[in-house]
């Protein structure tokens, strides 16, 4: 006899799942030497830098010793706010006749949207109502209803 057939009178499984069940062990055994093979000769590379951990540290303790102020998130990284655009003075920019420079200063107007904008009205009509606007690709409604109070038309 074999061994399957003799797992088989003993257990009562079928020839199948007796192969399905010695299958699954070999794999487990083999899985469970690979790792044990890895973590026993592969050595360990990453290893905790603490020196960067206690710079911060220090820093940190030493700014909160020296302003009894709330500490901010990141010492290191305090950065600028970004720069405001200058906005035109309001219904100062006649959207017909408008440089792109001047179309430019118009809030959520960029230089792709500034040339969309004359290459519109160049090739297709001068602009009559605010909804013409929305015509030209890029200028949806939220951007229409930014650049409204700054814009003529003549």
């Amino acid at each position: 006899m074999n061994l399957i057939e003799k797992i088989n009178r003993s257990i009562g499984f079928t020839q199948n799942e007796i192969r399905v069940v010695l299958f699954l062990v070999t794999i487990f055994i083999i899985g469970s030497g690979i790792k044990i093979y890895k973590t026993a000769f592969t050595t360990s590379e990453h290893v905790f830098n603490y020196v960067e951990a206690d710079a911060v540290f220090k820093q940190k303790s030493e700014y909160s010793a020296s302003n009894m102020n709330p500490i901010p998130d990141s010492i290191q990284t305090q950065t600028e706010a970004p720069k405001k655009k200058n906005l035109p003075n309001t219904k100062s920019i006649n959207i017909n006749k408008a440089s792109k420079s001047e179309l430019m200063k118009l809030p959520g107007v960029g230089e792709v949207t500034a040339e969309r904008i004359i290459t519109y009205r160049e090739n297709v009509k001068l602009f009559k109502t605010y909804n013409d606007l929305l015509n030209v690709k890029g200028i949806g409604k939220k951007k229409l209803d930014q650049i409204k109070p700054y814009i003529i038309f003549e």
